[in-house]
């Protein structure tokens, strides 16, 4: 089981790749909140990636809600939901770093993300860059349509060349089995002032533990962090499972030799393209943990 917990919100995650079914439980989420399944299900749409550049096993991922939601309503006990594992395997590799792992994590983040914009808080993400091409960057202040656009587009760029740019680019990459880098950019916008606490409880502090398991993620920065707004830029590595043979040196205790590593993965040219909502889902269980401890102190 793998945890995540704020000062308020807890979220613990369960199952395994090679088992049935993954999920979540998320603790002290508000109650008689009304639970927007539209929303939550386009979230795990984006999920699943762009078509043309994602795996090829795409099936839908439909959540099974266990407890804490009634009549589609939060009732005030823990939320527990599941999803089937459709896409199970006998390989014998470390479950705790699968992508699969964050579909509960999107799951919450787009109840979380709802909640937050029914309290003014507007969480925006966009693909910032792939390889050396490279979008423009969001605004500052909430622009509702650009920002329910790029939060509805499995490839979200607010520059038409650049999306196009990045398309050509990924078809490049996919074409020779390689893989490329990317980043994602993601601002807050709207949030009251005494979110933001000194030092270790700083609110780039929590978005940062929250952002780093997100498998790919190597690297969060916080562009600009000004009143009532955050600005982050989230680096993913090129993904190491590419189709291209893989030199590597066997050693042993007294030898050694070179070997060629030909890894039956499948295939995903750049993380950062549908790693983007799992990006705005981790900074959204940061920042409403941050709103629901600040609604106790006051």
């Amino acid at each position: 089981m793998s945890s995540f917990w704020g000062k308020t919100l807890k979220l613990s995650m369960f199952g395994e790749v090679q088992g049935d079914i993954v999920g979540g439980t998320l603790h002290d989420f508000p109650i008689d909140v009304a639970v927007n399944l539209d929303r939550i299900k386009l979230g795990l749409k984006l999920r699943q990636g762009s078509v043309n550049f994602a795996s090829a096993n795409r099936a839908e991922d439909r959540p099974e809600i266990i407890s804490g939601i009634t009549a589609g309503v939060t009732n005030g006990a823990p939320i527990t939901v599941q999803f089937q594992n459709k896409q199970k395997t006998d390989r014998v590799f470390s479950s705790y770093f699968s992508p699969r792992f964050t579909l509960p994590m999107v799951f919450f983040g787009m109840l979380a993300s709802d909640y937050l914009s029914k309290r003014g808080i507007e969480i925006c993400s966009h693909i910032k860059s792939v390889g050396s091409t490279e979008d423009d960057s969001l605004p500052l202040v909430c622009d509702q349509v650009l920002f329910d656009r790029l939060n509805a587009s499995p490839l979200a760029t607010i520059n038409p060349d650049a999306r196009k740019q990045m398309v050509s680019l990924l078809e490049s990459v996919k074409a020779t089995g390689d893989s490329v880098g990317g980043t994602v950019e993601t601002v807050v916008v709207g949030m009251p002032d005494s979110l933001k606490s000194p030092l270790f409880d700083s609110l780039d502090a929590r978005i940062a533990r929250t952002v780093f398991p997100i498998p790919g993620v190597k690297a969060v920065s916080f562009d600009k962090l000004i009143t009532n707004s955050v600005v982050m830029t989230t680096t993913f590595r090129p993904t190491p499972t590419v189709k291209q043979q893989q030199a590597f040196l066997q050693q042993q205790a007294d030898s050694s030799k070179h070997m060629d590593l030909d890894l039956k993965r499948e295939h995903v040219p750049c993380a950062g393209i549908r790693g983007s909502i799992v990006v705005t889902s981790a900074v959204a269980l940061a920042v409403l943990d941050a709103l629901l401890e600040r609604d106790l102190r006051v």
